[in-house]
């Protein structure tokens, strides 16, 4: 078997491997195989092209499809599938985003870079851009001439190492077939070879000069010099390569900038630095785009084109700026590879060595996302305290997130709402501090699933955070507001009533756990002793008027008036057992109390007021009511708690009543 014979042997051998990788991965692949099977007049037969391209999955594998029917000028049979079957492998772990460098990663930051260089906003970037592109068009004089000369004495300033002019010679081909190319270089025998599109004669000098001159001028000194990046189909290998071309990018914007009289640009070729650096800002925009698409598309399910259109209205840059959404789809970590492994890269000091492939850009990079975090040194709350004290409880209040749970009123559908969380623990006397971030990553885990009822939501939350945070005790209280549907007494008409609805739970590693339901309603009230001095002065005044002489206080029947007072009453019920339901706290709620309605027609409002006027009560009088009643509807030794706070009317204060004690004991006081 020849050399040349073997490496194709070798290319499609490496496609059939990216099968098993799913998504686009092996349609990728494919791409360029048939590229240099064109340069090599030696193309892999059509079956297994479309064999290929069928395995293959993703917005990305049909776009590999079309770049291959425009390389090879005919229509093919094959029809990859836009949705996966299942998850395609990743070149980078996606779940580790939280802990990813930020360095040179966030768009926001390129892009407030680009609009400060060109002076501009986001609204008229794309019009900016454009019109530099068309002031600067055409390839850079003498550019073939400049990859030998210029390209290779600019590489070794940019990485800061000796890096010597490769010994193999490299060629330039021009071809109508480059632009339907996924990548530009490759191997051409014994040379490297770069692809120019007639195209190309289109794009501006500056640009030409960035991505040509400095970006794919690495590919070719890299593959030239060193051996091991001839596996460019290998992701592990093409995530290397690129990652070191852009970081000559990031290199080069670097010496741009800092450089105040010269610049360095190839000999005799007309550029201007701005419009250098405007293209290496747009090159690493786009690129830091690529990592917010990965983690988007791939990592959290958005589709390409929804996530395009967002990127377009957010940032205001051209639309070709983002035509890798397609190209990239089924390819998960690859498209965040590209920055942030020229961080890994920049970061090892070995930079021959990343060249010639005896350091791994993805191998070193798990050993260079954060991890200072992790070290045990900056665990600040597992310090000992300077004073020794235990504490009772410590946490966070009023934490907000979804909650879905099964309606309390009508088990036959969810429902969900935005929940109000406090969590608590107490804390060990040999320990400084809670570690405050796993509460809100236990209060976070609370959305993430539907749960039969808030109770047990807030059981299982108090539980992982007893867990969570090692200690011995630990509290959970969810808070949600539901809207409970009504119908008026008199007409029936529909209303509505907001109630606030509650769950805590107390687990301990020495006590049994107990957990308590609560419903927060709003009630009106009729002042007892305004309404009695009212009948009296009324049935004195009609008695001297009609010369009556009895003044029987029960002659007297029908109510005259007095003043109301809104406010809000909460019920609440401890038990180490089930706790009861929340309709049966607020069937309890209103056998005692008068509850407002939201809508009320004429006759519905006469009947609310009569019976609050018929049966007064002072705030004592509610929570008295109220307590015999729940007390009634739960077990024996539940404990029930009443608060109700009331607005007066005539005063500027609000009074309260508040009652705690055990269902048993009410019942003994009941008989």
């Amino acid at each position: 078997m020849t050399i040349a014979t073997f490496e194709k042997a070798t290319k499609l051998q490496t496609v059939e491997d990216l099968l098993t990788w799913g998504g686009a991965w092996a349609a990728r692949a494919m791409v360029d195989v048939v590229a240099e099977g064109l340069l090599e007049n030696a193309l892999p037969r059509i079956e297994f092209v479309e064999r290929i391209l069928n395995a293959s999955e993703g917005a990305g594998a049909q776009a590999a499809q079309r770049r291959i029917e425009g390389l090879i000028g005919r229509r093919l049979t094959s029809n990859p599938s836009k949705t996966f079957s299942s998850p395609p492998k990743p070149v980078l772990d996606l779940s580790l985003r939280h802990r990813w460098s930020r360095t040179r990663c966030d768009s926001n930051e390129w892009l407030d870079k680009l609009c400060s260089h060109l002076d501009c906003n986001t609204s008229g970037l794309a019009n900016t851009l454009d019109v530099l592109d068309r002031r600067d068009a055409g390839l850079p004089e003498h550019f073939f001439d400049q990859l030998r000369g210029w390209s290779w004495q600019i590489l070794p300033r940019l990485f800061g190492s000796p890096l010597l002019p490769p010994e193999k010679a490299f060629k330039v081909i021009q071809t109508d077939w480059a632009s339907a190319c996924w990548r530009r270089w490759y191997r051409y025998g014994d040379e490297v070879a770069l692809l120019i599109s007639l195209d190309d004669r289109e794009c501006s000098r500056s640009r030409s000069t960035v991505w040509r001159l400095i970006h794919d001028a690495t590919h070719l000194y890299h593959m030239a010099a060193y051996p091991g990046s001839q596996r460019q189909n290998d992701p592990i290998w093409l995530c290397q390569m690129e990652s070191l071309a852009i970081l000559a990018e990031c290199k080069y914007l670097d010496l741009l900038t800092e450089e105040r009289e010269q610049f360095s640009r190839p000999e005799h070729t007309e550029l201007d630095k701005d419009a250098l650096v405007t293209w290496l800002l747009v090159g690493l925009l786009e690129r830091s785009l690529r990592i917010d698409y990965d983690v988007a598309v791939h990592a959290e399910g958005e589709q390409p084109d929804r996530w395009r259109e967002i990127t377009l209205r957010r940032t205001g840059i051209p639309r070709q700026v983002l035509a890798f959404t397609d190209e990239f789809h089924g390819l998960p970590g690859l498209p965040a590879a590209y920055l942030l492994g020229a961080n890994v890269a920049e970061a090892c000091a070995d930079t021959e060595g990343m060249f010639a492939g005896r350091s791994v850009v993805l191998q070193l990079y798990a050993d260079h996302i954060e991890t200072l975090s992790l070290d045990p040194s900056t665990d600040v709350p597992n310090y000992s305290p300077t004073l020794a004290l235990p504490l009772s409880r410590v946490g966070t209040a009023a934490a907000k997130t979804q909650l879905t749970y099964a309606s309390p009123f009508d088990h036959s559908h969810a429902t969900s709402s935005v929940a109000t969380v406090s969590v608590t623990c107490s804390l060990k006397s040999t320990q400084r501090g809670v570690h405050m971030s796993r509460f809100q990553e236990s209060i976070n885990a609370l959305s993430q699933r539907q749960w039969p009822s808030i109770s047990e939501a807030a059981t299982w939350l108090a539980n992982a955070i007893l867990e969570g945070q090692g200690q011995d005790q630990a509290d959970a209280s969810i808070e949600v507001e539901h809207i409970v549907s009504t119908n008026a007494s008199i007409t029936g008409k529909s209303s509505s009533q907001t109630v606030r609805l509650r769950a805590k739970t107390k687990v301990s590693r020495t006590e049994a756990s107990r957990c308590s339901v609560s419903l927060s309603i709003g009630v009106m009230t009729a002042c007892p002793c305004t309404l009695q001095y009212s009948r009296l002065l009324a049935q004195r005044e009609l008695l001297q008027s009609a010369s009556v002489r009895t003044r029987s206080p029960f002659r007297m029947t029908v109510p005259t008036f007095t003043h109301s007072q809104p406010g809000d009453l909460l019920v609440e019920v401890s038990s180490v057992h089930a706790p009861p339901s929340y309709l049966e706290l607020l069937k309890a709620i209103r056998s005692a109390a008068h509850v407002r309605e939201s809508v009320l027609k004429r006759p519905d409002e006469h009947e609310l007021v009569q019976r609050a006027h018929q049966r007064p009560q002072f705030c004592e009088d509610v929570v008295r009511a109220v307590a015999f009643a729940a007390a009634s509807r739960i077990s024996e030794t539940d404990s029930v708690y009443i608060q109700v706070r009331l607005d007066e009317s005539i005063h500027p204060h609000s009074v309260t009543a508040e009652f705690e004690g055990i269902a048993g004991d009410l019942w003994k006081a009941s008989r």
